[in-house]
């Protein structure tokens, strides 16, 4: 009896393990149809709220595909085109332009929020070029579009903007310069800079383009005009250096349309910033050293840095070296003379990253023990390869606001710097040669450019070490604003938000959600520079 009831009880464990595996399957099939159905319905209401905004645009919204403007093709259901603005908004009814924008509809497919509208510095960067790639999936900008849609403007006169104002001549004599077609004598490289610049002028004006036409008042003109023609009676504005010039110009020209603006490394309309670069970059500098200083690990390995700094260039500038810079498509790299004073303008131009600073006492050592230039070399690689810059724009709208050039100097900005400029940084680091004199373009009156005073809620974001817009520029700006947020944060360049950090990040995300009160700056006490030792 005993056999025969254990041959019972196996046979029963038998069938309830036969039934659990098929209802294990059934189970996962269930579980599969469920995440189908699931992503079948996202995909209906994604794609039901993606025709729901084309249906509110204005017929001169022309769609394009997404390609065009180089979109990740991860970044799904994006909307691309062009929107038809007038070349002159006080003269509707003639010449038009297309301005190139990128919607990007909020993830969770519903219009209960302000859209979040951003636009690139420069002047004369491309936006496109710029920030889509943050909003990838899982990338920092991510959560950002959680919240509501993303609105992504080019500027005119920018990459993908038509007119273009793109100045291929320019680049080609750094191109000759620093392949050694020609002498590198100051005076002939200012001379081929000239030429170049008036072709680039004689080109682009037979092309029909009138350089009045663009600067930084039209260009917030034609932010009010896109975000009727896109139907958003109001949305939430994002500007990043120059781009904060033009988001304080919308703030003036249509505080209607505005929400709430986000100010990114701050450049006041006001103030002539050129005149403080070795001032700006000279107080980024002394940040860096400070804050090695501070850290027992960063000064214990790379002890009397301001010092051990300054002695490199000192040491460049008396026995210059040549420098083999990797040539794109070419075997032979191209060999440029390298002194100390390009030490430091590199040394400046690449502060305006966050993650340089931490590696920056690293690299003056590495040259100062080792030679060792690499850094150097590649970024002037990365130079000669192509920039987004339209170099047409950047003298264009930077001319226009000649009028103000000669003021005097901000005694705020004076004060708040304290320490001098130093002398090398004097030397090496000049404002860029605008040429306005070529281009013979109508300046905008000097009122425009007064301090604009608001209540429109304002956050103002401020990094460390940024070489060229730091704190003070953000405190004159923020005197005028009823409703101003000033924000400095530790261990960031040149932008904070786009700098990836999740403090900044998660501020903005904040004060979106809600710009009647300062968001939660708690985080910005954990942040600090970790530097790099390898």
């Amino acid at each position: 009896m005993g056999k025969i009831s254990t041959f019972r009880i196996n046979k029963t464990v038998e069938k309830t393990r036969g039934i659990r595996r098929i209802l294990a399957v059934f189970l996962t099939i269930f579980a599969l149809s469920l995440v189908s159905c699931r992503d079948l319905v996202s995909n209906v209401r994604e794609k039901r709220y993606r025709q729901t905004l084309i249906n509110q645009f204005s017929d001169r919204f022309r769609s394009i595909d997404c390609a065009s403007f180089a979109i990740p093709n991860a970044i799904e259901n994006a909307i691309c085109g062009y929107v038809t603005v007038p070349e002159f908004h006080d003269r509707p009814a003639e010449k038009t332009i297309k301005i190139a924008v990128a919607i990007f509809p909020n993830t969770q497919n519903q219009s209960a929020s302000e859209p979040l509208v951003a636009i690139q510095g420069g002047p004369g960067a491309s936006t496109l070029s710029f920030f889509p790639v943050g909003f990838l999936p899982q990338n920092f900008l991510a959560p950002l579009r959680e919240q509501r849609d993303i609105i992504l403007i080019e500027q005119r006169g920018t990459k993908y903007s038509q007119p273009s104002l793109f100045c291929p001549e320019v680049r080609q004599v750094a191109l000759d310069v620093f392949g050694a077609k020609v002498k590198q004598n100051k005076q002939r490289v200012e001379n081929l800079n000239r030429d170049a610049f008036e072709r680039c002028r004689d080109r682009l004006q037979g092309e029909g383009v009138n350089f009045s036409a663009y600067n930084g008042w039209e260009s917030a003109a034609d932010m009010a005009e896109i975000f009727e023609i896109l139907g958003y009676d109001r949305v939430n504005f994002y500007g990043i250096s120059y781009g904060t010039e033009v988001a304080q110009l919308l703030m003036q020209r249509s505080p209607e349309k505005l929400r709430s603006v986000i100010l990114d490394a701050v450049a006041p309309t006001s103030i002539y910033r050129d005149r403080y670069i070795p001032r700006s970059a000279s107080y980024a500098l002394r940040q860096v050293f400070s804050s090695c200083l501070a850290d027992e690990i960063c000064d214990r390995n790379y002890p009397n840095l301001e010092r051990v700094f300054f002695d490199l260039i000192d040491d460049l500038n008396q026995n210059p070296i040549t420098l083999a810079i990797a040539n794109q498509g070419k075997t032979e790299p191209l060999k440029i003379p390298f002194n100390g004073d390009t030490f430091l303008l590199y040394t400046y131009l690449n502060l305006y990253s966050s993650y340089f600073a931490t590696v920056l006492p690293k690299y003056i050592y590495e040259a100062k023990d080792r030679q060792n230039y690499t850094w150097i070399a590649d970024s002037i690689a990365t130079q000669l390869n192509g920039s987004n810059l339209a170099k047409g724009a950047y003298s264009s709208y930077r001319c226009a606001q000649q009028d103000y050039v000669e003021q005097s100097r901000n005694a705020f900005i004076d004060t708040f710097f304290e320490a001098t400029a130093f002398a090398k940084a004097e030397r090496a680091i000049q404002p860029d040669n605008l040429y306005c004199e070529l281009f013979a373009i109508a300046p905008l009156p000097q009122k425009i450019y007064t301090q604009v005073k608001s209540e429109i809620p304002t956050l103002l974001m401020n990094g460390q070490y940024d070489p060229i817009l730091p704190l003070p520029f953000s405190l004159v700006v923020s005197q005028t604003l009823s409703n101003a947020y000033v924000y400095n944060y530790p261990g960031i360049g040149h932008g904070s938000l786009i700098s990836g950090r999740a403090c900044p990040v998660s501020m903005v995300s904040e004060f979106l959600e809600n710009p009647d009160r300062p968001p939660n700056e708690d985080c910005i006490a954990q942040m600090k520079t970790e530097f790099v030792d390898w």
